[in-house]
């Protein structure tokens, strides 16, 4: 289906159903069939190649069919199911417009509720043209309400083999998160973007530079809405003029927007609408915008690839903290803006000699001591060289200003960034968020038996992948070595002896190795709170990706001597800091005794009539699928 500006609305079926239910039977006129088609041959390394013979042909609208093999639901459902499942992000958000404005915002979170399978129907139909349009523009007036679920990360399928992204991709160990497909599970929706690169340089004939992608139904129907590429720039415009923007190359993916075709009539915008059911395979142009909703239930999966004669950065890309493929990008020495809420630009030739001091001093200060060096290698140099990387990294990140730092202020300046980087804020936030989502939880108060049981009870609780999860493994370890090392906290206690050490162990099924490790990694996180408070522990970033201002555990192992962690406190000590821990402390407490304190920027999120305020959009994590889809 094409849209033009000034087209009329096709006449509303009062009968349509909501976003929730299933359509009523198609009408006799069915969706138009692709004219391309991808044969079992074809998939798998041939894809890339294939595609790069159909997509130049006059008359290709994006859409191919597929020969798809049977669907093993079965295996998805014990796939889905397995704690080590890597997932991006499992459910979405919708936050409406104003009613009747046509548009949403629609958000991700990385809380991991059960994945809950619905009911599927034998056989797929697929809906009319005409009703793909009812649907999508009903679905703007009649939201889906709360949490919906939709899976989006790696599988271990073997389906997945049958998109291949070609060499171009698997080449690049910067682009490694993109050598597997991503696969989208459920009945969300995804936000108005492009890919990761992607860049209209502003020539004449405008010249298109990025990642291509392509994306697989194999159950259930998916919605597409595409920008026609003759409109791009006045889609751009549309966005930039009515909501708040940074300077980024993909501001308008930031915004996580969805607008309904309906809107985009009223601005005269240019669009089409794709009907994907099972077999079929959407392919956007080099640059082209795209917004998807599914139709109820769905499985598919996508990738990005490149063709033969594709330019990946264009000297008129820019990216922000937002951005994906962060690597590849500073590899490629891409001029940085700051995120959305910020107005500092940071000079594209100050990165491009900082970010490569940044990779080596990077990997000395997060992995060894460092070591007190003489002659022109100042303490303040070096300072200055780090401090400019890190907001080359982080533009967000908040640094106290230290005029004539020591060696051990150096040493530690990356583990006080990791702390203070915008990476932490989000991290805390989406904590708070799974707290609030979670299935069930047992608090822990005074007079509810032996500490240091529980606490050891809580090492063998807290098993997952979810940032919850994760931190609540971190905090028993925390406290449990507390209470071994005798600090006094919450309550008068004495260092329990080998004996009861021992005991514990036996209570909790642990070997004395397991109950050590947990012992040894506590003690880690004990040396950067100190004995005083754990606010700042849900800061310390938890991701395993080595990605950003993350510091691996070897890294925070470092942290041995007393003048490291004096001087890392040091840093720590200012009003920023102070506020986080505060809330740290508040989180603790609501996880530990059943505290009701809700944070300000929760109250805020919790209007869904107003545009996010800037807290909100300083949130990455809360922006929808920044993959491929």
């Amino acid at each position: 289906m094409t849209s033009t500006a000034g087209a009329a609305d096709p006449a509303t079926d009062a009968n349509l159903a909501s976003p929730g239910t299933a359509l009523p039977d198609p009408a006799p006129v069915p969706s138009s069939p692709p004219k391309f088609h991808l044969s079992a041959a074809e998939l798998g390394e041939g894809v890339v190649p294939a595609l790069q013979r159909i997509i130049p042909q006059p008359g290709f609208d994006n859409e191919i069919s597929v020969e798809c093999p049977p669907i093993d639901l079965d295996l998805f459902k014990a796939k889905l199911s397995s704690k080590d499942v890597d997932c991006q992000y499992s459910t979405n958000d919708f936050k409406p417009g104003p009613k009747g404005e046509g548009y949403t915002f629609v958000y991700i979170s990385e809380r991991k509720p059960p994945f809950k399978w619905p009911d599927l129907p034998q056989d797929v139909k697929l809906p009319t043209e005409v009703e793909a349009r009812q649907y999508l523009d009903h679905f703007f007036d009649h939201l889906p309400k709360g949490t919906v679920q939709y899976f989006s990360g790696h599988l271990d399928v073997p389906y997945e083999r049958l998109l291949d992204p070609g060499s171009e991709i698997l080449g690049d160990p910067d682009l490694a998160d993109l050598h597997r497909p991503y696969w989208h599970i459920g009945s969300g929706a995804n936000r108005f973007h492009i890919e990761d690169l992607s860049c209209l340089e502003n020539t004449d004939p405008p010249k298109p530079y990025g990642l291509r992608s392509a994306n697989l139904v194999l159950v259930g129907v998916k919605l597409w809405i595409l920008i026609a590429m003759h409109h791009t720039h006045k889609f751009e415009q549309f966005i930039t003029t009515n909501w708040k923007c940074n300077d980024c190359s993909h501001r308008v993916g930031h915004r996580s927007l969805l607008i309904s075709p309906s809107r985009l009539e009223k601005e005269g915008i240019d669009f089409t609408i794709k009907v994907a059911g099972p077999g079929t395979l959407i392919a956007p142009h080099l640059c082209q915008y795209h917004a998807v909703v599914n139709m109820g239930f769905c499985i598919a999966f996508s990738i990005n690839y490149t063709l033969p004669g594709d330019n990946l950065v264009s000297k008129e890309l820019r990216c922000c903290g937002r951005c994906g493929v962060a690597k590849f990008t500073h590899r490629h020495d891409v001029s940085r803006v700051p995120s959305p809420g910020k107005s500092e630009e940071v000079p594209r030739t100050v990165f491009s000699e900082a970010s490569r001091r940044k990779r080596k001093a990077r990997e000395s200060l997060q992995e060894y001591p460092s070591k007190t060096t003489r002659g022109s290698t100042s303490a303040k140099r070096r300072w200055q060289e780090l401090e400019q990387s890190i907001k080359m990294e982080d533009p967000e990140c908040f640094l106290p200003t230290i005029s004539d730092p020591s060696e051990s202020q150096v040493a530690v300046i990356m583990k006080a960034a990791s702390i203070l980087s915008s990476q932490a804020v989000m991290q805390f936030k989406n904590l708070v968020r799974e707290w609030r989502h979670r299935e069930s939880h047992i608090v822990m108060a005074d007079g509810a038996g032996d500490a240091l049981l529980q606490y050891g009870r809580r090492l063998k609780t807290a098993v997952g992948q979810s940032l919850l999860a994760k931190f609540e493994l971190r905090y028993a370890q925390a406290c449990l070595a507390r209470a071994v090392d005798g600090y006094k906290k919450d309550r008068d206690q004495l260092p329990p002896g080998k004996e009861s050490i021992q005991l514990l162990a036996k209570q909790l099924e642990m070997d004395g190795n397991e109950l050590n490790r947990h012992l040894e990694d506590g003690r880690i996180w004990n040396s950067i709170c100190g004995p005083e408070d754990d606010g700042i522990l849900s800061f310390v970033l938890l991701d395993s990706k080595k990605e950003g201002l993350f510091i691996t555990k070897k890294g925070w192992r470092t942290l041995s001597s007393q003048q490291q962690r004096t001087a890392l406190s040091g840093l720590l000590d200012n009003e920023h800091t102070k506020s986080l821990r505060q809330d740290g402390v508040a989180f603790i407490d609501i996880i530990m005794s059943g505290s009701k304190h809700v944070f300000k920027w929760e109250k805020e999120e919790s209007n869904p009539g107003e545009e996010p305020k800037p807290e909100e959009e300083s949130d990455p994590k809360r922006e929808s699928n920044p993959g491929v889809e």
